[in-house]
């Protein structure tokens, strides 16, 4: 049987550094379906790059790009 179900979100968390937000779902996930372009930040209200995007089991982090 096919899984038809999409993978719901269940909680979000950021590294000690605030370089990476943790967002945590129900299922696995593809890497193909995680890209930089899928996501946009803003860190008090300012947006704010996301260089890559890391996808671990149920679990994807997009790391943002830091600095002045």
């Amino acid at each position: 049987m096919a899984d038809t179900r999409p993978p719901l979100y269940q909680s979000a968390k950021t590294t000690t550094n605030g370089q990476k937000i943790i967002l945590t779902y129900s299922e696995a996930l593809k890497t193909a379906t995680a890209t930089k372009e899928s996501f946009s930040v803003k860190v008090n209200g300012v947006t704010k790059a996301v260089s890559s995007v890391v996808v671990k089991g149920n679990t994807v982090a997009p790391v943002i790009v830091t600095g002045k």
